[in-house]
């Protein structure tokens, strides 16, 4: 074994609280301070608790078990944790509870996950598990080296949201609160200003059909965070392209996801970016697709006005069905009353927006450049 450490299953250096769970529906929880937990992590807050400090929890179902895709978490305090977690308790044993948290969170689970409509971590799997237990003060070391990075990530990402907030705050001083337009501007419908807004494909393709290379199939992860996420881009053949109608990708389009649940954390509904670079040949007919549209102002200036709390209202209001799942058309954009202010003003946010575009690419190069530190250092000790 790596390091010659001893290795202990899970079951062995921690107490299973899995019996002292309570499941609440929404309906019958009653609004409080206490934080209600499930798979992922807080749910809710409730009125009351069951647990009364520092346990770990690990996503029976409805979680994530990829590696380095957080399927277990720490929790300090009182709280509330329903049956879609197990709980763990270390106070009694020899084994950091962080220690064990990112060797869980560092391994690929899906090995031992079980069903196929509701799959599954069952306790059973949970404490079979083989836990590296090397002496305590390497254990220590190992969770100050891990912390360290993993702090310093999460400065970046601070970062990150300052920038963000410090860009809502430059729309605001420039064009006023888009609800009521203090400063007079005229108003126009969204589709006034743009050549087209069109509605691409909803076609759903077989998994077996994705290509290492190609013709870039965009789907609606690869939108993420008003930009465009091509870390897990997907390709199809020209065979495939021809068949689904792909399109071309131009400078200056806006891509708006279509369909998902009405603005969850991760909701695949209303996202938005904006494509800078060049005309490229790419498919936008995705699972979850895509309307697209060219505005004829400042494009920054209309990705801004659609990454708001305003547009996000309008959505809300304007889409039917159930949370769990609404669809924009693209009539309903067309539809959007927004306000217009000189063109020249619009580029002069847009040019201060790019400096901050710059300042957010920095960042998240570091960010990108500390994960792989982190994901070599967990290689190093646990594997």
């Amino acid at each position: 074994m790596k390091h010659n450490w001893e290795y202990r299953q899970l079951g062995e250096i921690c107490e299973i609280l899995d019996s002292q769970r309570k499941p609440v529906t929404k309906s019958d929880r009653i609004p409080g301070p206490y934080p209600y937990y499930g798979a992922s992590g807080i749910q809710d807050y409730v009125s009351d608790y069951i647990f009364d400090g520092d346990f770990l929890l690990v996503g029976e179902d409805g979680a994530k078990w990829g590696a380095n895709e957080k399927s277990a978490f720490s929790i300090s305090g009182k709280s509330w944790v329903n049956n879609h977690a197990h709980i763990l308790d270390f106070k009694k044993s020899r084994v950091s509870q962080k220690l064990v948290e990112y060797f869980l969170c560092g391994c690929d689970l899906n090995k031992i996950i079980t069903g196929t409509i509701v799959p599954k971590l069952t306790q059973k799997n949970l404490v079979s598990i083989r836990i590296p237990v090397p002496p305590m003060e390497v254990q220590e070391q190992i969770v100050a080296e891990l912390d360290k990075i993993n702090e310093t990530i999460e400065d970046c990402r601070e970062l990150l949201r300052n920038l963000d907030a410090l860009a809502q705050s430059l729309f605001y001083d420039y064009f006023g609160d888009i609800y009521t337009n203090p400063k007079g501007w005229v108003t126009c419908k969204l589709g006034d200003v743009s050549e087209k807004i069109s509605n691409g494909a909803n076609t759903k393709i077989e998994l077996d059909t994705y290509k290492t290379e190609g013709i870039m199939f965009f789907r609606c992860q690869n939108v993420w965070r008003n930009r465009f996420d091509l870390s897990d881009i997907v390709f199809v053949d020209d065979e495939t392209n021809s068949k689904m109608k792909g399109s071309i990708l131009k400078h200056n389009d806006l891509l708006v996801t279509k369909i998902g649940r009405l603005f969850t954390e991760n909701s695949s509904l209303g996202r938005v970016a904006l494509y800078e670079g060049e005309d490229y040949k790419a498919n936008l007919s995705g699972n979850l697709s895509f309307i697209r549209l060219k505005p004829i102002v400042a494009p920054k200036f209309i990705l801004y006005i659609l990454i708001s709390d305003y547009f996000r209202d309008y959505v809300r209001n304007t889409t039917s069905g159930g949370i769990d799942k609404r669809a924009l058309n693209n009539s309903q954009l067309k539809e959007l009353q927004i306000y217009l202010p000189p063109l020249e003003l619009q580029e002069k946010f847009a040019a201060r927006m790019e400096e901050i575009e710059a300042q957010k690419k920095i960042v998240e190069d570091t960010i990108a450049e500390l994960q792989t530190l982190l994901d070599s250092r967990m290689d190093y000790w646990f594997n």
